[in-house]
């Protein structure tokens, strides 16, 4: 790493400390969906389907809210009039296995991209519990820290006492409306042994769990 990056990352950590990561299923998997409107209300079932059946159950569903507008950043990758919906998958997941996730979530993504290689489905998996609201990114940045191979994680809000604090840098469609106490909420799940899924507690070296009944090549 060059010293100067070196120093702004030290800087950061300082200042935010990263995700302490137990080995325990304890966080709530979800992905946030980003797409034209459109997009959302004629294909959402198909994409449902999809995500059922690379990742697991989905068992809560935050629909469209009325009045969001997209970041040009957005805008420019995606397109205009575009919005979000978020599915939050069943039961508690390792925390590590966000980077399995992204894995799928970047398949799937390539398999409703047009001809042109533009994406119609921008999908965001993220992990929430009692510690943080994070999501996964397949790019670095200097406040990224790996948790696989090709993997990174962001954390997006932070437990402070009995608040859960957004960073400055927050996605804001995750504070718009209802959507944060819907987040909040999904923190606040007690693991129970109907609701825990079964993964891996044993990591892969340096890198990442895998849910039981999957080579760790896939995660």
């Amino acid at each position: 790493m060059q010293p100067l990056i070196a120093r702004h990352v030290l800087k950061f950590i300082t200042r935010f400390p990263m995700t302490k990561f137990t080995d325990v299923a304890t966080s709530k998997l979800f992905v946030g969906v980003l797409a034209p409107t459109n997009a959302i209300e004629n294909e959402i079932l198909v994409l449902a389907d999809r995500l059922e059946s690379e990742i697991g159950t989905i068992d809560q569903y935050w629909p469209i809210e009325k009045g969001w507008i997209a970041p040009d950043s957005y805008m420019l990758e995606t397109g205009e009039d575009l919005n979000t919906v978020i599915f939050v998958f069943n039961g508690l997941w390792h925390p590590q296995n966000l980077a399995y996730a992204k894995g799928k979530t970047m398949k799937i993504e390539d398999v409703f991209s047009g001809l042109d290689g533009s994406r119609k489905f921008n999908l965001n998996p993220g992990m929430i519990d009692n510690v943080s609201m994070r999501l996964a990114s397949h790019k670095f940045a200097p406040r990224r820290y790996q948790i696989s191979k090709d993997v990174w994680v962001e954390d997006q809000m932070r437990w402070i006492g009995n608040k859960l604090e957004p960073f400055p840098y927050v996605f804001q469609e995750y504070l718009m409306g209802k959507r944060y106490s819907f987040l909040k909420n999904l923190s606040e799940v007690t693991p129970t042994p109907t609701n825990i899924i079964q993964v891996g507690t044993k990591a892969v070296p340096g890198f990442t769990n895998c849910p039981i009944g999957y080579a760790e090549n896939e995660c």
